[in-house]
């Protein structure tokens, strides 16, 4: 199914998923779709590897806390949320060789300060490579240095660089 990107959000001045140097950060783009969800795309990196060839289950699982956090933001946006926890569900073995992923998410419950969303990897053959499901709770956004957020939310959306994606 085609699905159209709405925008893309920024990414973080120090945000270590979004952050794309050679060896610092992961890279990770995120957008949200007209329906609803959030996706993100990464390239995979050398230096990411866990066993030899493999991205690191850490590293996968990094993949998924910012792109399940972009969707309950997507549904909620005037609330923080902070991770509780994850479960991953590795499928397949990804690759570090420079192998463009689709990550997707949706939030799937919201009670209360309680929210939960739900993902996956798509490998570039369009096969499932991990699931992942994620509970946040909202915090008082004095919780963090009020001048940083305030810088990051004053330009918070960014053209998107593509049109539509497939999943």
């Amino acid at each position: 199914m085609k699905h159209q990107i709405h925008r893309k959000f920024p990414p973080g001045a120090n945000c270590f998923a979004c952050q794309n140097g050679p060896k610092e950060g992961i890279g990770l783009r995120a957008y949200e779709t007209v329906d609803g969800y959030a996706i993100g795309t990464v390239v995979t990196k050398n230096c990411h590897q866990g066993f030899p060839g493999l991205i690191h289950g850490g590293i996968t699982a990094t993949y998924f806390d910012e792109i399940l956090w972009r969707a309950i933001e997507i549904s909620a946006p005037h609330v923080v949320v902070m991770t509780i926890e994850l479960t991953v569900t590795y499928c397949k073995p990804i690759t570090v060789h420079g192998q463009e992923l689709l990550i997707v998410a949706k939030t799937t419950s919201i009670s209360g300060r309680h929210y939960e969303a739900e993902g996956k990897i798509i490998l570039p053959d369009g096969q499932v490579a991990a699931r992942c499901k994620g509970k946040y709770l909202s915090v008082n956004k004095g919780t963090f240095q009020e001048e940083e957020y305030k810088r990051e939310c004053e330009t918070y959306y960014e053209p998107a660089d593509i049109s539509f994606v497939e999943f």
